[in-house]
């Protein structure tokens, strides 16, 4: 065979590893993009750049559609690849060499690399640590949302985006929380704060109330001798206050008072009542009410339902359910028999 006939096929061998190298790099985009672990993305952080963030939470919910794109691409390469492989490369090969009988054997060979090089070792360098990096890169992103987005709207109603990013639902986290659990990378306390976080916002405030019939209240026209009677009792810090209709007008905060009481001894108790009332819903949640709290810099709220008081709920309170139960120099003071006790079974 002459130097000059071996021109075209060389010339397509070029073309073939180019079309190749191609085929590595969709695949490798592809794979890159479908296999995004969001339990190790912090998305918070990468805000700063709406525009690129906007076009990265594009990208993952329409995964399925740039793997559409990709396998489509990957089709008319292979035909390509494969008629220069086969038509002008391995036929003249088996020409020369007598070995047209092993003909299968080249095809095989053939496809074994092909899916080796594309797919195999492709997955591997994309799940690579360093890579995981790369999926906020702007060049992969752009060249990822330049792929989607001529499609998008002629295969949407085939191909459908994902409406969330993440697909787990809460119980699907709570149980993968608890599965951490098994393995030590969480301690049980931990897992519980973590389950409480999640069922927080389905709490109501009734299931945390306190009945207004236990609730210690403070008439507006007792002395504030009755008041150090009432306090050295209970030692409550906050007391609704109550006017001769029974109604709520304000809370009175036993210890601001003594604050007051430092610097003015003959303070009228009366005029130190914080006369903004939080109130609430039975039906409300709790994360609307700790929020409400939070903004109002108020620490107790009234429940009612149109004109009747059913109780109180407390800050307190609120985080109790979050956290779990948190003892005030109240339960020390009053208590102190109980917490000596060892819990019970």
């Amino acid at each position: 065979m002459k130097i000059s006939e071996l021109t075209l096929p060389l010339s397509l061998i070029i073309v073939f590893f180019s079309l190749l190298g191609f085929s590595f790099f969709l695949n490798y985009l592809s794979a890159l993009y479908s296999e995004v672990n969001l339990f190790k993305v912090d998305l918070v952080k990468k805000r700063e750049d709406k525009n690129k963030t906007k076009k990265f939470l594009f990208i993952l919910k329409n995964g399925n559609l740039l793997f559409a794109v990709v396998c489509f691409c990957q089709v008319i390469l292979n035909i390509f690849m494969s008629d220069i492989f086969v038509t002008n490369v391995v036929d003249q090969l088996l020409k020369e060499t007598n070995l047209s009988n092993y003909r299968w054997l080249f095809l095989l060979i053939f496809g074994f690399l092909i899916a080796l090089f594309t797919e195999i070792l492709v997955r591997y360098l994309a799940n690579r640590p360093s890579s995981r990096k790369r999926i906020f890169d702007n060049f992969f992103i752009d060249v990822a949302y330049f792929l989607i987005r001529p499609f998008y709207y002629l295969l949407r109603p085939i191909v459908k985006p994902k409406k969330k990013i993440f697909a787990n639902s809460e119980q699907d986290i709570i149980r993968f929380v608890n599965n951490l659990t098994t393995d030590n990378i969480l301690e049980k306390n931990e897992a519980k704060l973590v389950q409480s976080a999640f069922k927080f916002d389905e709490s109501k405030v009734s299931s945390i109330i306190t009945p207004w019939k236990k609730v210690i209240t403070l008439k507006h026209d007792i002395s504030y001798q009755e008041i150090q009677n009432i306090h050295s009792q209970h030692f409550f810090t906050r007391y609704p206050v109550l006017n001769k209709k029974k109604e709520v007008i304000g809370v009175f905060n036993m210890e601001v008072f003594y604050w007051r009481l430092l610097k003015k001894k003959e303070a009228h108790w009366q005029d130190y009542i914080d006369k903004r009332v939080v109130r609430f819903s039975p039906e409300d949640k709790l994360d609307k009410v700790l929020i409400k709290l939070q903004t109002t810099n108020c620490r107790l709220g009234v429940i009612q339902e149109k004109k009747k008081f059913l109780g109180i709920i407390t800050l307190q309170d609120v985080l109790s359910a979050l956290v779990g139960k948190i003892r005030d120099e109240r339960d020390i003071l009053l208590l102190p028999s109980r917490l000596n006790q060892p819990p019970s079974p």
